[in-house]
Formats: C-alpha cells, structure tokens, sequence
C-alpha cells in the first residue's frame, strides 16, 4: 500500500492577562514569585510563564530524574513520574508500551487512538500516519527536560485531548563536559552512552550516542537499540541559532500477549513468533531566536524528518480445506463467506499444503517537513503583567505503506517457517493526501489564560487497486480555551480551568472502519467508510503549593511540594478499535458515542537531611457513556451474532482506574545511599470485553530495591532490583480464540505477562 499524507497547520496567538487584577488593589503588591520555576505553555522553547500562573497541574520531569534512565524508553520514565500516569503493554516489548495519561494515549501502536501530543524542541514528533509515538527513537540520554501539560489544551493542537508533552533536548549550553554509563541486567541486556558538550561562550556543541542489546526475558524477544544526538547552537546579543541532528536504528520482537492457559504452565512463553518492528529515524531540526526589542521575541523552527518502520508478524492462517470445492484450500471453510485461498499469481492453493501460519511484512516510510514561528511580546498592558504571543505552524508528510503476507507453516513452538510464496486476495494501493489550516488565539498565562485554535483538515483516499479505499474527508473545529488562577500566597496557589481539544480519524482509522471487513493492524487495510472526529472537552481545578517556600535552597534541612488536581473530560464521537474475528487484534474503528474520563491526581515530593520520599496518585473512571453493540465473538457472554452490549457506565479496556507508587531514598553515609520503592495498580478491562462481563485482568503490587555509591564527585555506581518479590503480574488483555494453535485451549483471555524478579547494576562517570 502507498500512501501519501501532506498537512498543514496555521496558529493564531492572542493573550490577554492581568496578574490578580481583580483579587488586589493597586497598594497590595502580588505575592514574590520563585523564579526557578518556569514552564513553556506552548510548543515553543523561548516563553516562559510562572507555574503558579500556570492554570494546569503541569508536571516537569527534570535532567537529574532523566539521567538516571539514559537508555529506558521516554514513555517508562514518564509512566513513573506523572501522577495520572500508567502504562500499556500490549505488544510484550518494553520498547513499544503505551503511555497512559488521564486515560487518553501516546502509543507507537499504530490504530491507538492517540490522545496526547508530543512535542521535541517544538517539533512535533507525532507521526503523520497514525499520529503514534515511537518511543524507542527519542534519545533518552539527551533529554534535558520534560514538562507535561495534562488536560485538553487546544494550544498544542490535534490529540491534545489528554494533554500534551514538551521535550527539551539538551546542547552544549546546559550539558557542557563528558559523561559515560554502561549498564547491565540479569536477563543478559547490556547497553551504554557516551555524551560530550561543549561551551564556547558565543557557541556550543553537544554529541552523544548510546547502544543497547537485551536478550529479553520472555521466549524468542531481543531487543537491540542504537540513538545519537548531535547539537550546534550559537548565542548572541540579539539572536540564538540552533541545529539538531537525530538518527535512531532498532530492532525490537514484542511477541504480544499469550493464551492465560499457555502462560500458567510457562509465564515466559509466547503465542505465536516472531513479531518484529524495526525502525530507522533521521530528524534534522533547525530553531532561531530573534530579540527585535526588550519586549519583544520571534522564533522560528524548521525540521526534515525520514522514518522508515518495517514489522513482521506471525499469525495463524485461517486456512483449512474448502467444503464447496474440495481439494482446495479456502478462507472461512464451511462458511458464508467461504472464499478459495490463492497465491499471489491467482492459482488456487492445494488442499495437501501445509499452510497453517501467516508470516504479515509491512513497510511504513513517512518523509515530514515543517515549520513554525513565534511572536511574543511581553509588555504591560493598562499598567498589568501582560504577554501576547502570535504563531503559526506549518507541517508535511508523505508515507508510502506497504504490506504483503506470506505463507507458512506453523510450528511445535509455534514460530511461522515461510513457504517461499506471497498470498493473493484484497491488495490495497492508496494514495493519500491531508491537507489541514489552523487559527488559534493563544494565552501564556498570568492570571487570565483565553486560549483557541481553528482546525481544518481534509483527508482524501484513493485506492490503486479497486474502489473500497476511495474516499474523502473534511473535517474543521474550533477549540476554546479559558483559565483563572489565584496566587494565595509564595506557596500556594489555586487554579481552575476548561479547555476542548480534538483529533481527526488518522489515514490507518478510516482505512479500517467496516464492521464487515475487519482487519489485523497494523497488517491489512480493508475499507474506507467515514468516521467523525472526536472531540474532547475537560473542565479542571486544582492547586499545589510548598509547606516549607525556600524548597531546593542548600541550607534546607527539610522541603516539601505538593499538588492535586480533579478533572471531567468528555469525548464526543469517541473512536475506538473493536476487536472482532477469532485473531487477537483483528477488528475494526468505529464511533462509539461518548466516553468520559473523570478523575484524581495527587503528588507529594519531600526532602529532609539529605534524605527523599515521594507519593504519587492517580485515579480515573473511564466509562462509555453511550449503549452500543459491537461485535466480540471471542467474547463468550456475545449473543447469536457475535455481539456484546455496552451499557453507560461500562469501564474503557486497558486503563486500570488506580495507581500508587510511593517510595524513600535515605544516606547511609557521604557515600552511600539506598531507598525503596513501590507500586500498586488495580485490575483493567479485556480488550473485547467492552460490556464489563469478565472478570478484570488482575491488579497487582511490586516493590523495588536501590542503592547508589558514589566513589568520587564525578563517579557512581548504582544497583536496582526491579520487582523484589518476583511478582506475576499482567499489564494488558484481550481476547482471542487460542484454539486454531492451540488445540487443547479454550480460554479466550490472552495476558501480557510483566518482568519478573531483575538485577541490574550501572556505571557512570562525568568529567
């Protein structure tokens, strides 16, 4: 399949502010402000606003927590940090976990429904096909900050329904010297970086690469992982330039979930093998900074961006021997749609082949190019603190997709060995453009945050090999924003905030929507019928403050930070995958009405003598909100027709609604520091059991150890045992029939089973 995909964006920024006009009189001076804590609100790297004028629980994951996880994905560290994060591991990779934030998605899944933006250095990294995120080509090492804006917030455009995530890469500026890590763990994974920067004064350079190799722990999944950052800046009196080069090559297997039965005798088995992704990432990026007065900024960004993704996946077949026509072999034998299997030249496949396994290869390459650029201008406004800020983006991409099967024999261990021959039958050939022009009134905020943004998009398909795929596609929204917050003193604030955000039906969405024709995603496309858009609306208060103000001063002997939020969003025309067909993940996209999330964040950092503790909470109800039925034949509470009814209230699948994790780090000496750990998750829903009627997927709780010594001021050492009891535990599930491999099982429950018991040891050395 080839597919072709062009966007365009146009952003609009007004702001409006007057710092506590209302709550204080003109002989009442606002309460001080710390200056080291200011964060960027929106993709741009150059403005900055107070977090307290912040209305948003915005959580920044800073370059110490970062450092610590050079080669772990971004979604793992982010999953840990966020109050209201979690993770899904659907694909049985650590490389390719979904990160779960207020229930909404940031997914290198291609068909999740993508309900969070990311953002490098103000480039959107998104990818233009299925708007997925490919954690395993962002260079952890040279990661200098992350701040995540939770919440829909139309400021950083489409999938900012759950919120929106900006990373800050680090230069030579802010990493200047040499820093070396290698790491091992018990399961034979071995990985290592190396970073240089340098600061010139007038201009930098910064470098660094890392590279790693893991056996995996589960049956038939390595893992093998190379980054590399490269950036130049310069500073001047008037204008900053900055250039940024990164390429990624990896190659991991997520052999995905297992049959609950197979996994009980062995929990680190796999049903059936390979499933392989390999991903090859060039990004050149070019940002400028402009003083064109004391008040005043422009910014510019620019950015090239190949992304090559190849999978292959192993499946069962499907194929048994015709009833109509005997001697042949034929899909759905003996029934209505019973249809002869044929190779790839249109000759019938003979009932005396051994066609038992499918071995799915698909090429996804996206070529994207972009700009955007910023005014800001921060003069008072009638006598207030005012900022004004106007933007706009623009962004291409083109993807040329391809997929073909090939046909095999599956065997005692249930790996698909190819036959040599390609499977004929529905070939898809797509040329696909999207066009899409944004408006948007933006407000960094003060007290008074008004945000909008104006979306237009058009999606046209045209199917090269038939007419299914044909189609067209416009959609245009509107998205408000509006925010207060109140300082009520240094350490303390409040805010309260409504925002709409909202996504269009991505290419692989609408090329997959036909409840007759389901499709095995990311392998096959079937049909083109129209999908709404979804839009989000969430309304948000919250506030956060420090017991003991002077938190991070040298002289504190004890600190604490807190902050908490509670959150309604609706989605309206919410589009979900429906799992339909005997294959795990096999099915199709549809509107499912409306869902909402409502929840509960909490987090609490404290620091006394030298010593840490954290808590941190989150609780969401994701519920549907409209009855429907779908299908779910593997399902075995569906009706006559494979059916399952989904009542209002019924839970989303795969979100778990609670999520502690707590934990201590105490010195022990000058030296020597060790700490503990834990996590408590509860119970999440089988995909394809969208009515509630199973029982959950457990719940579960594991504890860590860590211990850090640091020999010198530059080198360290640091031990972790990651799950200290060995707990068994699942993080996602879905439902399947097994039998087709597995003869002798009939439980339709299929687990993702989660890392037992590991050591792992790491080296680091700054000079």
């Amino acid at each position: 399949m080839r597919v072709g995909i062009s966007t365009a964006f146009l952003v609009l920024a007004l702001c409006l502010v007057a710092p506590d006009a209302a709550a204080q009189d003109a002989s009442s001076p606002a309460p001080p402000r710390d200056p080291r804590e200011s964060v960027a609100t929106t993709p741009a790297l150059g403005t900055g606003v107070p977090l307290d004028q912040v209305p948003a629980n915005v959580q920044v994951v800073d370059r110490a927590t970062l450092d610590l996880h050079p080669t772990a994905p971004l979604s793992d560290t982010l999953a840990d940090q966020l109050p209201s994060g979690s993770f899904s591991d659907t694909q049985g990779s650590r490389f390719a976990t979904t990160l779960n934030l207020r229930g909404y998605t940031a997914s290198p899944v291609l068909g999740s429904p993508q309900g969070v933006a990311v953002y490098q250095n103000g480039q959107r990294i998104n990818d233009a096909f299925g708007d997925v995120v490919n954690w395993s080509t962002i260079p952890s090492f040279a990661l200098d900050r992350v701040e995540v804006t939770p919440g829909a917030n139309p400021v950083f455009g489409l999938n900012a329904q759950g919120g929106a995530a900006a990373l800050r890469m680090k230069d030579g500026f802010s990493a200047p010297g040499t820093r070396i890590t290698t790491t091992a763990d018990s399961f034979g994974a071995v990985s290592g970086t190396a970073e240089y920067g340098y600061d010139g004064g007038s201009y930098a350079l910064y470098g660094g690469v890392s590279g790693l190799h893991d056996h995996g722990w589960r049956d038939h999944s390595p893992a093998d992982v190379f980054q590399s950052y490269l950036s130049l800046g310069t500073r001047g009196d008037r204008l900053d330039t900055g250039l940024d080069f990164t390429f990624a090559d990896t190659s991991f297997v997520g052999n995905g979930a297992a049959p609950l039965e197979l996994l009980a005798d062995d929990y680190s088995a796999v049903f059936t093998h390979p499933d392989e992704t390999a991903e090859q990432l060039f990004n050149l990026a070019g940002h400028a900074g402009l003083a064109l007065g004391p008040a005043t900024t422009l910014e510019a960004t620019g950015y090239l961006r190949h992304n090559a993704v190849r999978t292959r996946n192993a499946d069962q077949s499907g194929l048994a021997p015709c009833s109509g026509s005997p001697g042949f072999l034929c899909a759905d034998a003996g029934g209505a749609d019973e249809t002869i299997a044929t190779d790839a030249s249109g000759g019938a496949l003979s009932s005396t082949l051994d066609v038992s396994g499918l071995l799915n290869k698909t090429s996804t390459l996206t070529q994207s190019t972009g700009a955007s650029v910023q005014l800001g201008d921060h003069r008072d406004l009638l006598g207030d603190g005012n900022v004004f800020l106007l933007g706009a983006a623009l962004d291409f991409g083109f993807t040329r997709y391809e997929t073909h099967g090939l046909a095999g024999t599956l065997g005692a261990s249930r790996g698909v060995d190819s036959l040599g021959f390609a499977l004929g039958g529905d070939a898809l050939n797509t040329d696909l453009r999207a066009r899409n022009r944004d408006v948007a009134s933006l407000t960094p905020e003060l007290s008074l945050t008004l945000a909008g943004r104006l979306n237009l998009a058009q999606v046209d398909l045209a199917d090269l090999a038939g007419t299914a795929l044909d189609g067209s596609h416009d959609f245009s929204r509107f998205n408000p924003s509006l925010g207060l917050t109140y300082a009520w003193a240094a350490s303390l604030d409040t805010y309260a905030s409504y925002g709409e955000a909202n996504r269009t039906p991505t290419a692989a969405e609408l090329a997959c929507a036909d409840p007759e024709r389901p499709c095995r995603v990311p392998n096959a496309f079937t049909a083109d019928p129209s999908l709404d858009q979804v839009v989000s609306r969430t309304a948000e208060i919250g506030a956060r403050g420090r017991i003991f103000p002077s938190w991070g001063a040298a002289d504190d002997l004890i600190s604490l930070r807190w902050s908490a939020a509670f959150y309604s969003a609706w989605n309206h025309d919410d589009i979900l995958f429906i799992a339909s067909g005997p294959v795990v993940g096999s099915g199709f996209f549809a509107n499912a009405g409306a869902t909402r999330r409502i929840g509960v964040e909490a987090s609490l950092d404290g620091h006394w003598n030298g010593a840490s503790c954290f808590l941190r909470y989150g609780f969401v109800d994701a519920t549907f909100q409209s009855s429907l039925a779908i299908p779910s034949p593997a399902n075995p509470f569906a009706d006559a027709s494979g059916d399952i009814h989904v009542r209002r209230g019924d839970r989303l699948p795969n979100l778990p609604a609670h999520d502690l994790r707590v934990g201590v780090d105490v010195p022990l000496t000058e030296q020597w520091s060790a700490g503990l750990d834990g996590q408590v998750v509860s119970g999440r829903r089988y995909q394809g059991d969208e009515s509630n009627q199973l029982r959950q997927v457990p719940g579960y709780a594991i504890a860590s150890f860590s211990s850090r010594y640091r020999f010198t001021a530059g080198i360290e050492a640091r031990f972790r045992i990651e799950n200290l009891f060995d707990a068994k535990y699942y993080s996602s599930g879905a439902l399947g029939d097994p039998s087709a491999v597995l003869p002798g099982d009939s439980d339709p429950r299929f687990l993702v089973p989660g890392r037992p018991r590991t050591f792992e040891l790491a080296l680091s050395a700054r000079f």
